[in-house]
C-alpha cells in the first residue's frame, strides 16, 4: 500500500502512506457534502439563469465556463447527466485521495463553484451584498464542520487557559 503514499508525496509533498480507499478523515467526510451542495447550488443557479429560448434551442446558452457550456449546448438531458457524473467524480476524488490532496481538491471545487454562483448572484440581484451573505453563510458552515465545537468542559478549559 505504499503506492498511495508515493502518489501523495510526489504530487503534493506529503508523506501520507494510508492505503487507497474511502478517506477515514472526519473533516474531509464532512466537507465533501458541503462541496456537493455548493456544486448543486451553482448548477441550479446556472439552470434558472438560462434564457427562455435555451429550453427550446439548447445552442443558446448563457454560461462562462467553456466545458459546461459545451454540455449545456447538447441539451438539458445531456447537461444534467454530465452534472451528475461531474458530482460523482468530484466526490470520488475527494473520498479516495489522501488528506492533503482531498482538502486541496475540496477547496478547489468549493471556491470555484462559489465564484460561479457569486457571479450569478451579483448579476441577478444587481449588487454584491447577496454574494457577501452567501460567503458568510458558506464560511460559517465550513468552520462549523471543519472545527466542531468541543464539549462544554473542553470549551471552558480553553477559555480559562487563554487568560493571562
Amino acid at each position: 500500500m505504499r503506492t498511495a503514499g508515493m502518489i501523495c508525496y510526489s504530487s503534493f509533498m506529503t508523506t501520507n502512506t494510508e492505503p487507497l480507499g474511502f478517506t477515514p478523515d472526519v473533516i474531509v467526510k464532512r466537507l465533501r457534502w458541503v462541496m456537493v451542495c455548493v456544486i448543486l447550488f451553482n448548477f441550479f443557479t446556472g439552470a434558472i439563469s438560462q434564457p427562455e429560448a435555451y429550453w427550446h434551442n439548447p445552442g443558446i446558452t448563457d454560461e462562462a465556463n467553456h466545458l459546461f457550456r459545451y454540455f449545456m449546448a447538447q441539451g438539458p438531458l445531456v447537461w444534467f447527466a454530465f452534472d451528475a457524473v461531474y458530482i460523482l467524480a468530484a466526490f470520488a476524488i475527494v473520498s479516495f485521495a489522501c488528506r492533503r490532496t482531498a482538502l486541496i481538491a475540496l477547496f478547489g471545487y468549493i471556491l470555484g463553484h462559489f465564484a460561479g454562483t457569486s457571479n450569478w448572484l451579483v448579476n441577478y440581484f444587481h449588487g454584491a451584498a447577496i454574494a457577501i451573505v452567501y460567503a458568510v453563510v458558506l464560511g460559517a458552515v465550513i468552520v462549523r464542520l471543519a472545527f466542531p465545537a468541543a464539549d462544554a468542559a473542553d470549551f471552558q478549559a480553553g477559555l480559562t487557559a487563554a487568560k493571562p
